[in-house]
């Protein structure tokens, strides 16, 4: 994201983009220290940031001391290593559950094949953790003391993002907000009534992308709908579609009204409609209504 580089740049670095994902950018951070002298600091495979992730959780505990479960986001596993090494060594009935994107489920994948594998995945809202080799040290932490991993997909850490925004007050960015996204989507099982803490690990997205965020996160809870319907074209049909539209209190985004389109009928005209809704119970009783007063309609 553009707002990583600016405030790096801002700090005093000199910030080399290189690659796709984190493992690329890493390769070349390794080529830079051999050929400068660097000192190349690991942002998880080390065991003094696993440690230092680990205060994390002493910090829950301290504000919740009667958690039950604690769930965290995994990339290279960093995080997650240090949190449950020290959450479990302080009470070994927490549970620690982690959760990947679909689009990289590394260390998801490793656990269950019982070793380090490269996953070459895709792009993702939560490029923070988007990491196609997890470490060594964190693999072997993560099989031993992680509870569960699950993954989320690009619509649900969305609906996750806009949620955290409207309601935390919380500006979220995706890899922060995979563990509320899990939750929000029922990936977690057993922790019904029970005290959980899920980690908002951070806050640097790009605010050019936002607008795609919170559109996704809008459709996904389907409080924005886009829909087609066809109607006879004559003078006030298109004010009949629209006030009956109107008496639901969906309100009309924008509209594309096309005689000319490809398969509509002789004496028909298509309507595509952008709607604000409520929630999917408001968007079912919309389309029924539709449905009663004749109109055959097509959500896209």
């Amino acid at each position: 994201p553009l707002s990583k580089i600016t405030a790096t740049r801002g700090y005093g670095a000199n910030v080399v983009l290189y690659g796709d994902f984190f493992d690329e950018a890493a390769a070349k951070a390794v080529e830079l220290t051999t050929e400068h002298g660097y000192t190349f600091v690991h942002p998880f495979n080390d065991p003094e940031v696993i440690a230092g992730q680990g205060t994390i959780a002493l910090e829950i505990i301290e504000q919740l001391p009667e958690v039950d479960a604690i769930v965290a986001p995994i990339g290279g596993g960093g995080l997650i290593s240090g949190l449950a090494v020290a959450a479990k060594s302080v009470n070994p009935k927490i549970k620690v559950i982690g959760v990947q994107t679909e689009n990289m489920p590394s260390m998801k994948e490793s656990v269950e094949k019982g070793q380090v594998i490269t996953y070459n995945g895709k792009a993702t809202l939560a490029d923070g953790i988007a990491v196609k080799t997890p470490g060594d040290l964190t693999f072997d932490i993560c099989k031993k003391y992680v509870d569960e991993i699950v993954t989320v997909d690009e619509s649900e850490i969305a609906s996750a993002i806009l949620l955290l925004l409207e309601r935390g007050k919380t500006v979220a960015e995706g890899a922060g907000a995979v563990p509320v996204a899990a939750l929000m989507s029922g990936k977690i099982s057993g922790i019904r009534n029970k005290k959980v803490a899920a980690l908002v690990s951070g806050g640097n997205i790009d605010v050019n992308n936002m607008t795609r965020v919170i559109n996704q996160g809008l459709i996904k809870s389907q409080r924005k709908i886009f829909f087609q319907t066809v109607i006879p074209d004559v003078p006030g049909e298109l004010v009949k579609l629209l006030t009956l539209i109107a008496g639901t209190n969906a309100n009309v985004l924008s509209i594309t009204h096309e005689r000319s389109q490809h398969g509509i009928d002789m004496g028909m005209t298509a309507v595509s409609l952008e709607l604000e809704t409520a929630n999917e119970k408001h968007v079912e009783k919309l389309m029924t209504m539709l449905k009663d007063h004749h109109y055959f309609v097509t959500l896209k």
